[in-house]
């Protein structure tokens, strides 16, 4: 059931805005949520998958069930994500298929945010947060995959827009999603006191009903967390060194998330056209309105901003996707003065060109901040396909990019490589092939030393054939070697090798799991 406007909605009863008429945006929000689950569901369904995915899906499809006790006893997460996708999988049998599931799940979650702002406030505040929030970049290519954010995310979403009604459910909403989140991801230390903020001021009971509320929710949800937060200090805190990063990259991690937007590379126009769109929003709508900085969701987008940079995991730009449904809906809800209005909304137009810039550029695999989603997989496996055929399947691909290993694994293609799943046998290294195709990309997975000896080693397989062929040119590859000098132009580069005697020789290209 859709959340209805009541007065327990703290924004709703201090900001009362005009809402349009009936016939103005309301035929348009059908429309946009059939065309959303379009979007979500092609997205998800096409999408070749990232580095990260890979190694959850190789604990879910070795251990079945078991990944879910093997994951509290390593790791660094929880062990919901990972018990979702083995049921998604189990009933599926299709990664496409459970990714679109996820799909499907992020925009129920984004359809029930943008009904209740609806109801709540209007259809301007409702069109705008589905540009800000339906299209965010980020949502759309973290909340479509495989990862723990892909269910935390959602699950926040539907968390963040309070009950209509007071009363024990108002209470059990919260910490009973509290506790749900806990169990996804360990991001729940950081959104916990924001949401407890934004259930505080969404309520209309006394304080001591509130403290009733906080204290016998908070007894229930702690003995619900007891034993996996046991677990995490045990377990899985000690590994945290793997997930912090430096103050200055934390910062830079914030700009680049929450100022511009994660489908953009950093420095581009689109990336300069979201900073001013949100600039401009904040400019024309809060000074002389006071109002709008005791907006609940702008505390709790601040909280969790300064939880994020403080326990130095907004280095990893994907982390700060937990904080973007409160920003999305505090400028949403932003009490805008009429002589403004118009300033206001063209700055909004600036920013939702660049969110849908950033939406083009997901859904298209190009031009991100994640290189792994860009990455151009269908062409190099029709070419490699093309190979198989004209040495007449006898053929071994040497690769060293994960996603790119899945895929060519489940391919059919003999493969030898770091993230290979095939441990091919003394008979097929030491024998001649007619060919052996080598796939290089970015190395950012390998150490320096251990990706010198791999190259080394290719000189035993004699003399290449030809030009290699590249795909998938990167337009901001000068800017990326900056930071690492191994940095590529090309995303691929494929090299063909005829009549090697032996493959035996690439010790360093030996799988690395057992």
């Amino acid at each position: 059931m859709l959340p209805n406007a009541n007065a327990n909605d703290a924004v709703a009863a201090h900001v009362v805005r005009p809402r349009l008429p009936a016939h103005g945006l309301a035929w348009a929000f059908p429309v946009g949520y059939v065309l959303l689950c379009m979007l979500y569901g092609a997205v998800a369904w096409l999408s070749y998958g990232y580095d990260d995915e890979f190694s959850n899906i190789l604990q879910v499809e070795r251990h079945g069930f078991g990944v879910v006790a093997l994951m509290q006893t390593q790791d660094v997460h929880p062990p919901g994500s990972y018990f979702i996708n083995w049921l998604f999988h189990s009933v599926t049998g299709d990664w496409s298929l459970v990714r679109l599931a996820t799909a499907l799940l992020t925009v129920a979650s984004l359809v029930y945010a943008t009904e209740a702002i609806r109801q709540r406030h209007g259809e301007r505040a409702a069109g705008l947060l589905f540009v800000l929030l339906c299209l965010n970049p980020a949502i759309l290519m973290w909340c479509t995959g495989l990862r723990w954010y892909a269910y935390f995310v959602p699950v926040l979403i539907w968390l963040s827009i309070t009950p209509r009604r007071d009363g024990w459910r108002y209470w059990a909403k919260c910490f009973g999603g509290l506790v749900v989140l806990g169990y996804i991801g360990y991001a729940v230390f950081v959104v916990a006191l924001p949401v407890l903020l934004l259930y505080w001021a969404g309520s209309q009971q006394t304080v001591r009903q509130k403290l009733s509320g906080i204290f016998w929710g908070g007894l229930i949800g702690a003995l619900l967390y007891a034993y996996q937060f046991h677990v995490f200090l045990t377990v899985h805190l000690l590994s945290k060194d793997s997930q912090v990063t430096s103050m200055a990259s934390n910062f830079m991690g914030f700009a680049i998330a929450q100022v511009s937007n994660q489908g953009v590379f950093p420095i581009s126009v689109p990336a300069v056209l979201s900073a001013l769109g949100l600039a401009g929003m904040v400019i024309f709508a809060v000074p002389g309105n006071p109002a709008n900085l005791r907006d609940r969701y702008l505390h709790a987008y601040g909280i969790g901003a300064v939880a994020t940079i403080a326990l130095g995991i907004a280095g990893k730009w994907r982390n700060l996707v937990i904080i973007s449904p409160w920003q999305a809906l505090w400028l949403a809800t932003l009490d805008v003065p009429q002589r403004r209005m118009r300033a206001f909304l063209r700055s909004f137009a600036l920013l939702a060109v660049a969110n849908l810039w950033g939406v083009y550029n997901v859904a298209t695999h190009q031009d991100t901040t994640k290189n792994s989603w860009d990455l151009r997989i269908g062409p190099v496996l029709a070419d490699l396909a093309r190979e198989r055929d004209a040495c007449n399947d006898d053929l071994v691909i040497v690769a060293h990019d994960p996603a790119l290993s899945w895929h060519v694994d489940h391919a059919g293609f003999v493969q030898l490589g770091p993230f290979s799943r095939q441990h091919l046998p003394a008979a097929t290294l030491d024998a001649p092939h007619r060919c052996v195709v080598v796939v290089r990309s970015f190395a950012g997975h390998l150490g320096d030393d251990e990706y010198a000896r791999m190259v080394t080693q290719l000189g035993t397989l004699g003399t290449a054939e030809g030009t290699p062929r590249q795909y998938g040119r990167d337009s901001f590859f000068r800017i990326k070697q900056r930071l690492d000098a191994r940095y590529p132009e090309y995303q691929f580069e494929i090299t063909t090798y005829r009549n090697v005697n032996s493959v035996a020789g690439l010790t360093a290209w030996q799988p690395l799991t057992p």
